[in-house]
């Protein structure tokens, strides 16, 4: 995990390996950033959505970013702010702007 901080050259950087549900059910840190990249089979990316901001673990201003399907949309979820498609790959984008600290 520290390779991958210094190749990338971000001392803030906190990389979690653990199962997703689970850690962000029990998460208390606030981050600026999430980014999900579930197995699209899985069909988790809206109890991922639900998780983050429900349990507030995004900073205000803060962004999380989920890989899936270009074929599936989640315009639909709260705080849905836009959707980018790269070939099969979609990445929706959800910021938390009007968060209250």
């Amino acid at each position: 995990m520290d390779s991958t901080k210094k190749k990338l050259g971000i001392d803030n950087l906190t990389i979690v390996k653990s199962d997703v549900e689970s850690y962000l059910k029990r998460a208390s840190v606030r981050y600026d950033l999430i980014f999900a990249d579930p197995p699209y089979d899985l069909k988790i990316h809206r109890t991922l959505h639900e998780l983050v901001f429900s349990n507030s673990l995004l900073t205000e201003g803060g962004w999380l970013i989920i890989e899936h399907s270009s074929r599936e949309s989640y315009e639909d979820l709260n705080h849905f702010a836009f959707m980018r498609k790269y070939g099969n790959v979609g990445f929706s984008f959800f910021s938390n702007l009007d968060a209250e600290v």
